[in-house]
C-alpha cells in the first residue's frame, strides 16, 4: 500500500489540488482502490471528496497523522490500495508526522523566490526522516528566472521530471467536486497531471506492472494524443 505525502509548509503551492488530481489520475491509469488523508485544518480536500460522485477515491475518517498512522498498522487493507496524503501548511511539526508516514514525498513549489526557503525547509524534514522525495513546480513560466530556481532547488533534493504549468486551471471547472480527468476538464492541465501521474508511478515500479496496458490510450509512447481527449474513460 504505498503513501504519497503532498507536503510543503507554506500554503498556496498546490498541495490540495495535487492531492485530488492524482488520486483520480493514478484511479485512471492504475485502478484499484485510492484511499485520501486530509490532514489540513481547512478540510478542503475533503470538501471536494463530499462533491464527487465517483466512490473512487475514497476518504480516510481521520485528520491527523496519528489516527492515519494506527489506520495504516491495523485496519488498513492491503489490496494494492494507494493512499494520497494532504498536509497542512503552517506546522512543520505536522508536516513532519505525516511525512513520517510516507514511501514517497511531493513537494510542490512555485517559481518565485519566497516559494523556495519552506520547500527547501520541508526537504530538510525529508532528509531528516530518511524518506524519498522529489520537488515538483506547480506555476511554471518561461523567465530566466525559472532556469534560477530550479538550479536552486536541484542542489537541495530531485525534481520531478513534469511539472505543472499553471495551478489556477485546475479550479476552472464547472461544477465543486470535478478534476481535469472528467469530461470538461482543460487540456493542458490534464496532460500536465497525468505526467506527474506517471513520474509518481516511475518511484514504485512494483505498482507500474498493474498499470492499465494495452489499448493504445494506455500507452505512454502516445501520451500527447490521448492526453487531448474530450474526456477519458477507462
Amino acid at each position: 500500500m504505498p503513501v504519497l505525502v503532498i507536503a510543503n509548509s507554506k500554503g498556496g503551492t498546490g498541495r490540495t489540488t495535487l492531492a485530488g488530481e492524482i488520486s483520480v489520475g493514478l484511479g485512471f491509469r492504475r485502478g484499484g482502490r485510492v484511499v485520501l488523508a486530509d490532514l489540513c485544518r481547512e478540510q478542503t480536500l475533503r470538501a471536494w471528496w463530499a462533491e464527487r460522485s465517483d466512490p473512487n477515491p475514497q476518504m480516510f475518517d481521520g485528520s491527523n497523522a496519528q489516527a492515519l498512522r494506527q489506520w495504516l498498522a491495523g485496519d488498513a487493507i492491503s489490496d494494492g490500495s494507494w493512499v494520497i496524503v494532504d498536509t497542512p501548511s503552517h506546522d512543520l511539526a505536522a508536516t513532519a508526522a505525516a511525512i513520517s508516514l510516507a514511501d514517497f514525498v511531493l513537494i510542490p513549489v512555485g517559481d518565485t523566490a519566497f516559494e523556495m526557503p519552506p520547500a527547501i525547509r520541508t526537504a530538510a524534514e525529508c532528509v531528516r526522516l530518511e524518506k524519498r522525495f522529489a520537488f515538483v513546480f506547480t506555476r511554471v513560466g518561461l523567465s530566466r528566472e525559472t532556469v534560477s530556481w530550479l538550479l536552486q532547488l536541484v542542489k537541495h533534493g530531485p525534481m520531478l521530471e513534469a511539472f505543472i504549468r499553471n495551478l489556477s486551471a485546475y479550479g476552472r471547472l464547472d461544477r465543486p467536486g470535478l478534476s481535469v480527468f472528467d469530461a470538461g476538464g482543460d487540456k493542458e492541465a490534464r496532460e500536465d497531471m497525468l505526467q506527474v501521474v506517471e513520474c509518481v508511478l516511475d518511484e514504485f515500479p512494483d505498482e507500474r506492472r498493474f498499470a492499465r496496458k494495452g489499448a493504445s490510450i494506455y500507452d505512454i509512447q502516445n501520451f500527447r494524443r490521448w492526453a487531448g481527449r474530450g474526456a477519458l474513460t477507462s
